[in-house]
């Protein structure tokens, strides 16, 4: 059975790495205030009630040229293979700045991407609550509604989780509860498990795509 990929996708800094350690319940992913830190891609297994998904954190998605061009160029190739791979995507910005071309062009890339998965788009850094005027800005994304957050303060996080699995269900991913989701977890558990191992950066996820 797949289990759905939802990939956080957004610019250095806005939180993304906090995200993704507050929904794994452990700091799996480095934060720091330096931009970069992350540069592959790395996946956690999110289990709920209702249903898993792997939730995978990426390096900042830009697209000025940097000064260390190789690494860049690598990080962007894995953000871009990151959106091509995933069932939903999470489209993350900050509060706390301004949109920058970097946010628009972002935009622009995953409106392409909508017509065959689902974008979330989200505010992350909402440390009180904000009003739908405090997030007027984000509608010239393009892009539709916000989900305010706070990934330090947890707040918004389980309401997100939700419209996650709400939306992977209108993809067709079988929640747990479900007669069909049942049968097809005992008739996998009767086969032989196969365990997929290589260094990063290798091909791993593709082929289990």
């Amino acid at each position: 059975m797949k289990i759905p990929i939802v990939t956080i996708i957004g610019k250095p800094n806005v939180g993304k790495s906090m995200f993704f350690n507050r929904m794994a319940g452990s700091r799996i992913a480095i934060t720091t205030d330096e931009a970069g830190t992350t540069r592959d891609r790395i996946f956690h297994k999110v289990e709920n009630d209702e249903m898993d998904f792997f939730l995978v954190d990426t390096g900042g998605l830009e697209f000025e040229k940097k000064a260390n061009i190789d690494i860049e160029e690598d990080m962007q190739k894995q953000a871009h293979i990151a959106i091509e791979e995933s069932d939903l995507v999470i489209f993350m910005i900050s509060k706390k700045e301004d949109l920058s071309s970097n946010d628009f062009k972002a935009a622009e890339l995953l409106r392409k991407a909508s017509n065959k998965k689902p974008i979330l788009l989200i505010v992350n850094k909402c440390d009180h609550p904000a009003t739908e005027t405090d997030l007027a800005f984000v509608f010239e994304l393009g892009l539709g509604g916000p989900i305010p957050i706070s990934a330090l303060h947890n707040d918004g996080i389980d309401h997100l989780t939700s419209e996650i699995i709400k939306n992977l269900k209108e993809r067709h991913f079988l929640t747990k509860k479900t007669k069909e989701y049942k049968e097809i977890v005992k008739a996998e558990k009767s086969n032989l498990s196969v365990a997929l191992v290589g260094k990063t950066n290798v091909g791993k996820s593709s082929i289990i795509n």
